[in-house]
């Protein structure tokens, strides 16, 4: 079938776990045999469609203002699909990633409609409370208009696909949503792309370790959501029991965690490396030793499954959908924001290795979607006959 992905983040602008989770199950549902026509933003003056990974991939121009960039896509989006749906001939399904589908009418897309939620933006409202100077300058982030906007674009899908369990009950009891319109699909991680040569992870763990100490990785953007004030102030707890680094990789406001490492008298093990490759990230996650992922409020975290299919122990919060891919044997859950319990957790984990069998991967994550594909599309076409009659 041919199938529009409609989604917010796609290769090389990717800000988090619903990027990573397009890029990758898109080239797999062509491998299955589908014809997958990605719809992504693009640059400001570009307009663009290329054939990527087997994957059409159309970007429509957005603008400059990260503020406004969403607002901005989601105003051509309409145009955009007609365009696109007339040159490839139609469509069969539309599945859109989170909210990203938006602006497209049922009138616009005749097509059965499929929804991933990670995670409801409301629920981000409720955890964080943020102030209404947060809210008001990122109009399209999940803190500013989404939370009012995402119920629109769930219920209007046929089916709704839910990262974790906890996504789904999230979804019944705060949008009421049927459960029986609702398929959790967690997210996958391939083992084999942790494996490298013993030499070469040597020489990453020399670039960032001064005193061949421990190395504790954390990856995700620096946000209040993911938690890395407490790590930080956990980590200086622990500095006070064990010897360690701590990698903290991902793109966001470094300034305020920066001032808060010297507050604590860590800047010597605290290493800010920002936004890396993923070539280098998976060399990050061989490397280091334990994960920590301090999160207070995740879907389902990703990053938590890659940092699995690396085979390292996991510290994380027990928040959200954590539980269900951190499993006894994988790793030490902490309550959020706990500062005492999660220093505890990261001085007993340095010397922990993980037995609990890997994740999902992603060739079986894909395969469950195309299987809900059809499932959904079946369904369609017998509505449509039984109106027909």
């Amino acid at each position: 079938m041919k199938i529009a992905l409609i989604t917010l983040e796609y290769p090389p602008a990717i800000m988090g776990g619903a990027g990573v989770y397009v890029a990758q199950v898109a080239p797999k549902i062509v491998r299955m045999g589908h014809e997958v026509h990605v719809i992504a933003p693009g640059t400001a003056t570009c307009r663009e469609s290329r054939m990527e990974a087997g994957v059409h991939v159309h970007r429509l121009p957005v603008s400059v203002r990260p503020a406004l960039k969403t607002l901005s896509f989601w105003a051509a989006l309409p145009q955009f699909f007609q365009a696109i749906a007339r040159k490839a001939g139609g469509f069969d399904l539309v599945h859109g990633n989170g909210i990203s589908d938006l602006t497209l009418s049922r009138l616009a897309a005749r097509q059965p409609r499929i929804v991933t939620v990670h995670h409801l933006s409301s629920s981000c409202v409720r955890s964080l409370r943020p102030s209404l100077f947060e809210r008001v300058r990122q109009p399209g982030g999940e803190l500013g208009l989404v939370p009012y906007l995402e119920p629109l674009a769930i219920r209007r899908a046929q089916h709704i696909v839910a990262v974790s369990e906890y996504t789904k009950q999230d979804l019944v009891a705060t949008l009421r949503i049927d459960p029986t319109r609702i398929s959790v699909i967690r997210h996958g991680a391939q083992p084999e792309d942790y494996r490298f040569p013993a030499e070469e992870l040597a020489r990453v763990r020399q670039q960032w370790q001064e005193r061949n100490e421990p190395l504790i990785l954390c990856v995700g953007r620096l946000e209040a959501r993911k938690g890395i004030d407490v790590l930080l102030r956990a980590f200086a707890q622990a500095l006070q029991e064990t010897s360690a680094t701590l990698l903290l990789v991902g793109s966001g406001s470094h300034a305020p965690y920066r001032a808060l490492a010297a507050e604590l008298t860590i800047m010597d093990r605290v290493k800010f490396v920002g936004h890396v490759d993923t070539l280098t990230l998976r060399q990050l996650y061989a490397a280091c030793n334990v994960f920590a992922f301090p999160s207070l409020l995740e879907g389902l975290g990703i990053v938590a499954l890659e940092a699995r299919a690396a085979g390292k122990f996991i510290v994380a919060s027990r928040v959200g959908g954590i539980p269900e891919i951190v499993p006894p044997g994988a790793g030490l859950l902490v309550p959020p924001g706990d500062v005492e319990s999660l220093a505890s957790a990261l001085v007993q984990s340095l010397d922990q290795r993980p037995t609990a069998l890997p994740p999902l991967t992603w060739d079986e994550a894909g395969q469950h979607l195309c299987d809900l594909y059809d499932s959904a599309l079946n369904e369609w076409e017998g509505l449509r006959a039984r109106i027909a009659r």
